[in-house]
């Protein structure tokens, strides 16, 4: 009797998979998945630095709280030149309204998953802290 050469299971997938393919697909994908990459690391580092500095964060916020509603009172005067915080952040006066939060909400739409990618990597960092 002649044995026949059977293929094993791993010789059958390796027929069934067509790398060629995949490597393209992946090399079109290579900019999203940067990206992706990108937005999952900045989402954890913000997370653990929010969780080991959290306190500090949370005494700042409340300073400028604090400061707001002294000012609002008149017990103190804060003057910020706005049109020279503007210049040196590209802001532009007409972006300051409700097309702004529109074009945020339009952003995260079109980037759905380097959103979901932050919020996973903000939640792993708070976890991991």
């Amino acid at each position: 009797m002649n044995p026949t050469p059977h293929s094993g299971f791993l010789d059958s997938v390796k027929e069934t998979i067509r790398w060629d393919v995949i490597k393209e697909k992946f090399y079109a994908f290579q900019p999203t998945l940067i990206e992706i990459g990108l937005f999952g690391g900045a989402g954890f580092v913000i997370g653990f630095l929010l969780k080991k500095f959290g306190k500090i964060i949370a005494f700042l916020i409340a300073a400028v709280v604090i400061l707001g509603i002294l000012h609002q009172l008149n017990i103190i005067s804060i003057s910020l030149n706005w049109a020279k915080i503007q210049e040196i952040f590209g802001i532009q006066s007409s972006s300051l309204d409700n097309a702004a939060i529109t074009s945020y909400g339009d952003w995260i739409k079109n980037h759905l998953l380097q959103v979901l990618f932050f919020v996973i990597g903000f939640v792993l960092g708070i976890h991991f802290a």
